[in-house]
């Protein structure tokens, strides 16, 4: 099978766990927008920023290690790799979830009693195993495993909190409830599906391996998600916690943009970790790339439809200000990952460089927000966010086609994202639309417009469409 059969493979099934837990997200944030106010919702999410920093330090991010090494060993150095690594990080795990005092989550929460406290903290330690033990699926190309953990671990989060939103209590507390059972569940479930990985062994060689390649990408990691974190912790400085719940359901929105990766985000790493020497496997990213630039427009064009409408309907006045700044902070949401089409770094294991450009990107996006914030509101923040991983993308990019060059046609990429994104904004935010059917008949012409450019440019072909559908086709009669 072909590396790109191969991605599309996989893909498809990534895909399932990808829509449902970012649909699942999504709508969370709208279950939680009805029940709790701004402030508590914007509590909320700078609250997950903190377990996501603090699962990046629990778990020295030995999970990226794992996934490069577990492509270049055998059997039995898989299973010292994978013990290493999980003893390593319930070993850190105890240490720093001790270490987190109530001084922390009385600046989250402002108001805090000892059971959200202690639900909090044991969320931190439970998640970070969790995180670990998900990521082992993908590393272990066991992707079906990989689909049942994640959905129905996110499935069962929006339920218990729904239930306990509806029946019990609309508090901060139920959703933090929520999340920790779930979490709780998915560790075990995992646990019970790695069982025949599990074995009292520790190996420091491994371990010093492990550490080396994972070092340069703990601060990284952090930095990358500091680039969300910071803009809220600002906003909430300068404006109020009420201003971080908005723009933190303007963030959700957006995240719905992720869903055009279609699953290629998950399946792409370890393929092109084994593979990176086929020649192949750049003909692969490349017209990856192309399709992920002709869907990115459609993405932006779909939430914007979502958003106008949803708006339209329920008139949500504490949170439709999300309108104002919804555009750049979409843009941001695509560009996060795409790094994955440019992995030159990774490859020539030189990490260290993308910290630094992390680091850069994250003092830039500080700076920034200092000025944008004041001058602009939210939409200033929506606009740092969107610079600083311009920045971090296209250094990033440049640096990557030196290590492992790919022909991504440059020239016809920017000249159908500048005309497609254009008239796009145009359309959505210069244009009067009052109702509805105006809103549809536009969508419907912004679709038309973009898969024409995307054609004339050859940034997508029949060919490609024709490969796509042979190799869905294949799978399903799998």
């Amino acid at each position: 099978m072909s590396l790109l059969k191969l991605v599309i493979k996989n893909s498809f099934l990534y895909a399932i766990p990808t829509v449902l837990t970012r649909g699942i997200n999504f709508f969370s944030a709208l279950l939680y927008t009805l029940f709790l106010t701004p402030a508590e919702y914007g509590s909320f999410e700078i609250y997950v920023l903190t377990v996501s920093i603090l699962a990046i330090i629990i778990t020295l991010d030995i999970s990226s290690a794992v996934g490069r090494l577990f492509s270049e060993s055998n059997e039995k150095e898989k299973k010292l790799i994978f013990n290493t690594a999980f003893y390593a990080i319930l070993f850190f795990g105890v240490f720093i979830t001790l270490a987190i005092n109530e001084y922390l989550l009385i600046y989250i929460f402002k108001e805090i009693n000892y059971s959200l406290a202690l639900m909090a903290v044991l969320n931190i330690f439970v998640y970070a195993i969790y995180y670990f033990l998900k990521m082992q699926f993908r590393w272990s190309f066991q992707e079906t495993k990989y689909i049942f953990v994640v959905t129905s671990t996110s499935s069962l989060m929006i339920l218990i909190a729904a239930l306990g939103l509806i029946f019990y209590e609309q508090s901060i507390e139920v959703v933090i409830f929520a999340n920790l059972c779930a979490h709780i569940y998915g560790v075990v479930v995992s646990i019970i599906l790695h069982r025949k990985l599990f074995a009292p062994i520790f190996e420091f060689r491994y371990f010093k391996i492990l550490i080396t390649f994972s070092t340069p990408l703990i601060p990284a990691a952090l930095i990358a998600v500091s680039l969300m974190f910071v803009d809220r912790i600002m906003i909430d400085y300068y404006m109020g916690i009420d201003s971080v719940g908005v723009y933190s359901l303007g963030v959700r929105f957006s995240g719905l943009a992720l869903i055009c990766y279609i699953g290629v985000d998950l399946s792409m790493s370890p393929i092109l970790y084994s593979s990176h020497k086929n020649k192949e496997a750049k003909l692969m990213l490349a017209r990856i790339f192309r399709i992920f630039i002709f869907i990115a427009p459609i993405a932006i064009g779909s939430i914007l439809f979502f958003t106008n409408s949803y708006f339209m309907v329920f008139e949500k006045q504490e949170f439709i200000k999300i309108k104002d700044f919804l555009m750049p902070l979409i843009l941001a949401s695509l560009i996060t990952q795409s790094h994955l089409f440019f992995p030159g770094l990774w490859i020539a294991k030189k990490t260290y460089i993308f910290f630094i450009l992390s680091l850069s990107a994250f003092f830039i996006n500080i700076i920034l927000n200092y000025f944008w914030i004041n001058l602009y509101g939210l939409q200033g923040a929506g606009f740092s966010s969107l610079v600083s991983y311009l920045f971090l993308t296209i250094v990033n990019g440049i640096l990557s086609q030196i290590y492992y060059p790919v022909d991504h046609s440059f020239k016809k990429i920017f000249t159908y994202s500048f005309f497609s994104i254009t008239v796009t904004y145009l359309f959505f935010y210069l244009v009067d639309k009052t109702e509805i059917a105006s809103i549809i008949i536009g969508y419907f012409a912004l679709l038309l417009y973009v898969i024409s450019i995307a054609y004339f440019l050859n940034i997508i072909n029949l060919s490609d469409f024709r490969k796509f559908k042979a190799t869905i086709k294949s799978k399903f009669n799998t």
